[in-house]
Formats: C-alpha cells, structure tokens, sequence
C-alpha cells in the first residue's frame, strides 16, 4: 500500500544475499503501461513478469517492491511452475489515510479514498498454493519492525536450506 513502507522494505531488502529488490515506483515511472497516469495494471505486472524471470535466469531471487493486488500479478503468470510468495503490508483505514496525506512529497489529487479501499481489498485477498500470500498489520509498527518483520520473510526464501523456486 502506499506509504507503507516498501520503499524501506525494498532498500533493506536489497542488502539480502541472493536477492535483486527493486522498487515498483521506479520501475512505473518509466513503464509505459503505467506512466503518465495510465492504468493497465496487467500489462505492468505482464512487464515484471519478463524482468523478473530475466533476474531468476540470472541466479538472483527477484523481489519487486510494489502496489498490487495477487490476482493482478498472478493473471498475467508467464511461467506457471514459477511460485509467487507476497507480502501485504496494509494498515486500519485510518492510518492509511494518515500516512498517505502526511508523507513528505505527497503528490496533490492523490486518491486517497481509492487506496483506502485497495488496502480493504489487499486484507482479504487470498492465494492457492503454491502461492504464498503473507499479510502484515503495520497499523502499530515502526519503521525498524517493518524491516524486521520483511527481513524475516524474505530469509525464509533466501536461505541456504530454503526450498528456492
């Protein structure tokens, strides 16, 4: 969700051995599908499908920092043996709104109602295995558990001994 953290998440996560974290805004400001204000979602996620099987081809574990929703992401599969482990992070309504309208450089015209309901959706949102979908409350965390808890879950797929896909 936005301001939640996964600029943060994506820098901390960077430091991981094995892993190429990248951050979603970055990667939309130049996609064309995104830019500009445009919205086809599918054809984005489509795009990081590609980058992210180019990154895995590589030997790095792609993780893409980003807002999405699974079904977004998991319509637009380009390669079905491939799993998908998410990681919501999502707040209560009000600190959603608190957190969007506060953040420095908050872009004027924000929707702020539209991501408030995308984060409603993102909390009840499920996934079937292989996929994983791990769905964190960060209404009460600072930034140092947010880390913490990101770094947690990402170790459990870089580890030495963890089952890679």
């Amino acid at each position: 969700m936005p301001a939640s953290g996964k600029s943060l998440v994506c820098a901390a996560l960077a430091a991981a051995s094995g892993v190429l974290a990248l951050d979603g805004d970055t990667l939309a400001s130049g996609a064309h599908a995104v830019a500009d204000g445009r919205r086809d979602y599918l054809a984005f996620w489509a795009y990081l499908w590609q980058l992210g099987l180019e990154i895995q081809d590589n030997g790095l574990i792609p993780v893409l920092c980003g807002v999405a929703l699974p079904e977004q992401v998991l319509t637009t599969r380009m390669e079905a043996s491939v799993p998908v482990h998410f990681l919501a992070l999502t707040a209560d309504e009000a600190t959603i709104r608190a957190r969007i309208i506060g953040r420095p450089g908050s872009r004027k015209g924000i929707d702020v109602d539209r991501h408030v309901a995308l984060n409603e959706e993102l909390r009840q949102s499920r996934v079937g295995a292989p996929d994983t979908l791990t769905v964190l409350d960060t209404t009460s965390w600072d930034r140092e558990a947010t880390v913490a808890a990101a770094q947690e879950w990402c170790a459990a797929f870089t580890a030495p001994d963890a089952a890679l896909q």
